[in-house]
């Protein structure tokens, strides 16, 4: 894999791609890499397939980021294929994770926890530091997912050790930020501030606007988790800037739901309705259903409180909905509860 240390040299093309990539610049950086996939594609030594590989997980990353996920596993299987054909044992468990972590996107967490095993078999096997400290970093933010949260600070913090000796700061500050989510998820609150401010200062060293971004999102959700919705708008004003700039849709998406929590938290309710609403938009296109139920909830109780009983109903059925295909059968509950109660 190409190093991030890419400063003081003239950069190849499937550098400018990855670059770019680091930088959130999808839409570009999967200009820059088709012209390299043209260019390698076709060519039967080793070198070049390996590369060709690499362009491809790259791709296959972006189509991720810009919810095309039936294009990025296309291209990961690709890439696997690629590698598996000139026995590059680390590209394949590149792909593999990548694998893993889209299938994470999509809500299909026991799917990606088996290509993530399967990458991790294959890190070990090609003694590839920067690979195994990839996958267990995707091992813990899936593990955090399926509520294994034990086992998840576990992988994350064994991904963060790993991840400090390779050359890949941006990757060890994704590292900190999923850790960081993880004791949000256990609503110890007051330690993933503290971690999310540690991924902050790691981010403004590395001038990685995306991660940046990232972290204060996630400061911004803590305050709104302590009660300190004033604070976090302050936050999550600036990740918004920074996601917009970088076009990075997810992080856009998730910065309007926290806006919407935070406005609600404030009586600010049309406020609140217009962020929530933006950010249900984003998710159905995004097809990400992890969320979809827990916005249509949040957006209910802002009509409930508008005292417009029939559109939040409308909201709390189809948040039954998403968490019955999601089989989260507590939130299940709640929300028939909620019904009952209009």
């Amino acid at each position: 894999m190409v190093s991030m240390s890419m400063e003081g040299t003239e950069r190849t093309p499937l550098e400018e791609g990855i670059l770019k990539v680091r930088e959130g610049h999808y839409d570009a950086a999967i200009k820059t890499l088709a012209t390299v996939i043209s260019q390698l594609e076709g060519k039967e030594d080793s070198t070049s397939k390996i590369q060709l590989a690499e362009a491809l997980r790259w791709t296959s990353f972006c189509k991720a980021r810009l919810g095309d996920f039936t294009e990025a596993v296309n291209l990961a299987r690709k890439a696997m294929e690629l590698s598996g054909s000139v026995g590059d044992v680390a590209g394949e468990a590149d792909a593999l994770r990548r694998l893993g972590h889209i299938h994470y996107r999509k809500g299909d967490y026991n799917l990606a926890i088996e290509f993530i095993d399967s990458a991790l078999e294959k890190a070990k096997a090609a003694d590839a530091p920067a690979v195994l400290g990839l996958t267990r970093l995707d091992q813990g933010m899936t593990l955090s997912a399926l509520g294994k949260y034990k086992e998840a600070e576990r992988s994350l913090n064994e991904a963060i050790r790993i991840l400090k000796g390779t050359q890949e700061p941006s990757e060890l500050l994704r590292a900190y930020i999923n850790l960081g989510a993880c004791l949000t998820d256990q609503e110890k609150f007051e330690e993933a501030l503290e971690i999310f401010q540690i991924a902050n200062g790691i981010a403004d060293n590395t001038g990685d606007e995306v991660r940046k971004g990232w972290a204060l999102l996630n400061i911004g959700s803590c305050l709104n988790d302590l009660k300190r919705p004033k604070e976090a708008v302050k936050y999550l004003k600036t990740a918004l800037r920074l996601h917009e700039a970088h076009e990075d849709k997810a992080g856009i998406t998730f910065t309007h739901i926290e806006f919407g929590l935070s406005y609600t938290a404030l009586k600010e309710l049309d406020k609140a309705q217009e962020h929530l609403e933006t950010a249900l938009g984003m998710l159905e296109k995004l097809e990400l259903p992890a969320e979809l139920g827990e916005v249509h909830e949040a957006l209910a109780k802002v009509l409930i409180e508008k005292g417009d009983k029939e559109s939040a109903r409308a909201h709390l059925l189809k948040a039954t909905d998403s968490y019955l295909s999601m089989g989260k059968d507590q939130d299940v509950e709640r929300i028939e509860k909620m019904i009952h109660d209009l």
